[in-house]
């Protein structure tokens, strides 16, 4: 049972060290910096709809921009 968790553990060892090498999670790591403050899922679409995004307005900050320009 011991060499059974520690194998387990070594295997996990070695997935979690070529993930965070990966191109991939690499640029996951830079868009959640962009928007911590945004839950995952809210990233992701921010990711599809506009990958070079820097800055988002959530929905209040939209009214109130709608509500200051000209009609």
């Amino acid at each position: 049972m011991q060499s059974t968790i520690e194998a387990w553990v070594e295997d996990l060892l070695a997935e979690v060290t070529d993930a965070v090498s990966s191109d991939e999670f690499q640029r996951w790591l830079d868009i959640q910096s962009r928007f911590h403050d945004c839950s995952h899922r809210n990233t992701l679409l921010i990711t599809k709809q506009c990958p070079h995004a820097t800055q988002v307005a959530g929905y209040r900050t939209w009214l109130e921009e709608q509500a200051m320009s000209p009609s």
